[in-house]
C-alpha cells in the first residue's frame, strides 16, 4: 500500500543498488578520462606516443571499478562503449587509492598489465614517465602560497602513509 499521494511501485531486489553502482562507474570513468587526458595534453610527446594506437581500446580495473577508453587520432582516450573488446587490460591492486599519494613505483609493482605486447609496453612507458605537476593546477585555483603548502603537507601526510602501507 503506497501513502497518499504516492504511487504504488513494485520493489525490485538489487536493482537501486546495481544502478548506484553503475552510475559510480560511470563518474569514475569520466574522472579518468577527463585526468589521463590532462596528463597526455601536459606532455606533446603522451600524445605522440599513443598516436599509433588509434582505435584501439583499454580496459582498466580498479577495485570494484572498471572503465574502458579508446583511443584516438589525436593520441587522447575517449570512454569506450565496448568493454569486452579491449586490446590491454590493466589491472590495479584493490588499494591502488591508497598507493598512489606514495608513489608509481608501489603502485606499478602490483599493477597487471594483459594483453597486446606493443599497446601495453607504451602505455608501461606512459604510466612510468608521465608527471602530474599538482602543484601547478592547484596554483591556478589557490595561489602559489597556498598550493605550495597544499602539496608540501599532503607529501607528509603520503609519507605517513607510506610507512602504514610497507
Amino acid at each position: 500500500m503506497s501513502a497518499p499521494g504516492f504511487p504504488e511501485r513494485a520493489f525490485v531486489p538489487g536493482t537501486r543498488t546495481r544502478a548506484m553502482v553503475d552510475s559510480t562507474s560511470i563518474m569514475f570513468e569520466r574522472f579518468a578520462c577527463t585526468f589521463l587526458n590532462h596528463l597526455l595534453a601536459a606532455d606533446g610527446w603522451a600524445q605522440a606516443r599513443l598516436k599509433p594506437f588509434a582505435g584501439q581500446h583499454l580496459a582498466i580495473h580498479a577495485g570494484s571499478f572498471a572503465a574502458a577508453f579508446v583511443v584516438t587520432g589525436g593520441g587522447t582516450l575517449a570512454p569506450s562503449a565496448s568493454r569486452d573488446a579491449a586490446a590491454v587490460t590493466i589491472r590495479l591492486p584493490d588499494d591502488a587509492l591508497l598507493r598512489l599519494p606514495s608513489g608509481r613505483a608501489s603502485l606499478l609493482a602490483r599493477s597487471r598489465i594483459e594483453g597486446s605486447a606493443d599497446f601495453a609496453e607504451a602505455l608501461g612507458f606512459l604510466g612510468r614517465h608521465l608527471q602530474w605537476d599538482m602543484e601547478a593546477d592547484l596554483a591556478r585555483i589557490v595561489g602559489d602560497i597556498a598550493a605550495h603548502r597544499l602539496v608540501m603537507g599532503g607529501r607528509r601526510l603520503a609519507a605517513i602513509g607510506s610507512d602504514t602501507l610497507n
